[in-house]
C-alpha cells in the first residue's frame, strides 16, 4: 500500500470523528431558544401560589429567581414559565408533562404555599416541613450524565438564588409582625429556611445489574453485527440463493438479552421506591411479565438491522471498501445513541432513523420505565430489516457478476502467461 493509500484511509477514517461530539450543555440554553420554544428543553415553572393569595411571597420569590437565571449570560438553564391554567390536574399533571419528556424537568410552587407558612408559624407546628411547599420534578434515566452533570447542578443554584431571595423578604415580615414571631423558637425552620424544595426523581437511574443493559452493554451488538459478515464469509459462500438468506438472519439476533431471564432480570433486584408521574409517591416499578421476551426480540430484531445491512453492503462493496462501510455505520450509530439528540446540533437528527439509538431508547423504556416509544422503535428497526431482505437478492446479485467478472479477469491473465513466447 502506498503512501497516498495510506493518508486517503486516515482521512476517511477521521472524518465522521466530528460526529462524537453531541453537546448537552444545550440544555443550558435561554428562554427564547427554539428548543424551549417547542418544550423541548429546560424546565417549566408553575406557580400554584400565587392565585391563591393575594400577598404570596413563595411564588414571586421563585419567579423573580428564575428571571434573574434566565438573564444570566449562557450557559444557564432556560426556565419556562407556564400558567397554572395549562395544568388543571395541578401537580400530578406536571409530573406527567416531565415524564412524557415535554420537559428536563418542572418547578411547581405548592397551592396556597405562602398560606400553609404563615399558619405554621402562628401555630407553631413543629411537624412542618419546609420541602412540602415546592417541588422539583426531573427524570434521571431519560439520560443520566446530562441530569447528573447539568441539569441538578444548575438546578441547586437556583434553589440557592430562591431562598436568599425569599429570606431578605419573609425574615424581616416575620420579625415586625407579632403573630409570626412569637413562634420563631418553636418552629424554626419556618423563618429559616422558611421553605425548601422536594426532589422527585420519577425514574431513578439505580438499578445496577441494568445499567449496563443500557449503556456500554449495547455496545457490544455493533462490533458484532458488522463483523460477523466478514468473519462468517467463507462459510456463506457455501449457502446459494434464498438457504443462504435463512442462514443469516437467525445468527445476527444472537445478543446479550440472556441478563434479562427471570435469574438476571434488573428487576429482580433491589430498588428503592419510584414515585409515579401520577402522583403516588410510594409505588415501585412493576415489572411486566414480557419485558424478558420484548428485550430479547429487541435485541434480535435490532441485530438483524445492524447486520443485514452490513451483509448487502458487504456483497456490494466487496474488499477492501466494506471496511470504509464499516467505519461509517459504526461511528453514525454510536455517536447518535448515547447521547440526547434533541440536545445536540441538527446534523445528529439522522440518528433517530439509525438502528442502535432505537434500541436504546427501547432498552431504557424497558428496563426503567421512562416514555414508550417501543412501538415506533421496533417500527424503525423493522423497516431496516425490510428493506435490507428486499435488497438481499439485488446485492447478490451483484456480487456474483462481480465475481464471474473475477474469474473471467484471472482466466485472462492465465491465458495470457501461457501465450508470452519463452
Amino acid at each position: 500500500m502506498g503512501n497516498g493509500s495510506v493518508i486517503n484511509w486516515s482521512l476517511y477514517a477521521g472524518l465522521p470523528i466530528p460526529l462524537y461530539g453531541p453537546n448537552p450543555t444545550r440544555l443550558a440554553t435561554s428562554t427564547d431558544s427554539p428548543c424551549n420554544a417547542e418544550s423541548k428543553s429546560g424546565a417549566s415553572l408553575v406557580d400554584f401560589d400565587s392565585p391563591t393569595h393575594e400577598t404570596a411571597l413563595i411564588g414571586p420569590a421563585v419567579l423573580r429567581a428564575a428571571e434573574s437565571q434566565n438573564a444570566l449570560r449562557q450557559p444557564h438553564l432556560g426556565y419556562i414559565v407556564k400558567s397554572p391554567d395549562e395544568y388543571p390536574g395541578g401537580e400530578t399533571q406536571v409530573r406527567k408533562v416531565v415524564y412524557e419528556q415535554k420537559h428536563w424537568a418542572a418547578i411547581s410552587i405548592t397551592s396556597n404555599a405562602t398560606a400553609r407558612l404563615e399558619n405554621a408559624l402562628r401555630s407553631g407546628d413543629e411537624g412542618f416541613d419546609p420541602d412540602s411547599l415546592a417541588e422539583i420534578v426531573f427524570v434521571e434515566a431519560r439520560e443520566e450524565s446530562v441530569t447528573r452533570n447539568y441539569l441538578v447542578p444548575r438546578l441547586d443554584d437556583l434553589k440557592g438564588e430562591v431562598v436568599r431571595g425569599f429570606s431578605e423578604v419573609w425574615i424581616p415580615r416575620v420579625v415586625r409582625e407579632e403573630g409570626l414571631r412569637r413562634n420563631m423558637a418553636r418552629v424554626p425552620l419556618a423563618v429559616n429556611p422558611g421553605f425548601g424544595f422536594r426532589m422527585t426523581n420519577l425514574r431513578p437511574f439505580d438499578v445496577p445489574a441494568a445499567i449496563p443493559a443500557v449503556s456500554v452493554g449495547l455496545l457490544c451488538i455493533p462490533p458484532l453485527a458488522l463483523t460477523l459478515p466478514l468473519g462468517m464469509l467463507k462459510r456463506r459462500n457455501n449457502v446459494d440463493g434464498a438457504d443462504r438468506l435463512a442462514f443469516i438472519i437467525p445468527r445476527d439476533g444472537n445478543s446479550h438479552a440472556h441478563i434479562f431471564t427471570n435469574d438476571h432480570s434488573p428487576h429482580n433486584k433491589t430498588s428503592p421506591p419510584c414515585p409515579s408521574p401520577n402522583g403516588s409517591s410510594g409505588a415501585l416499578r412493576q415489572p411486566s411479565n414480557y419485558n424478558f421476551p420484548i428485550y430479547w426480540m429487541l435485541n434480535w430484531v435490532g441485530m438483524s438491522a445492524l447486520g443485514l445491512a452490513s451483509e448487502n453492503m458487504s456483497m456490494v462493496l466487496g474488499p477492501p471498501w466494506f471496511a470504509l462501510w464499516l467505519i461509517f455505520w459504526a461511528i453514525t450509530n454510536v455517536a447518535t445513541s448515547f447521547y440526547p439528540l434533541v440536545l445536540a446540533p441538527g446534523i445528529y437528527r439522522f440518528g433517530y432513523a439509525w438502528p442502535l439509538h432505537n434500541i436504546v431508547a427501547a432498552s431504557r423504556s424497558i428496563v426503567f420505565d421512562v416514555r414508550n416509544e417501543i412501538g415506533r422503535n421496533f417500527g424503525v428497526l423493522f423497516a431496516w430489516v425490510c428493506v435490507s431482505v428486499l435488497l438481499f437478492p439485488v446485492c447478490t446479485l451483484i456480487a456474483r457478476r462481480r465475481a464471474e467478472r473475477g474469474r473471467m479477469d484471472e482466466v485472462g491473465v492465465r491465458k495470457e502467461g501461457n501465450e508470452v513466447p519463452r
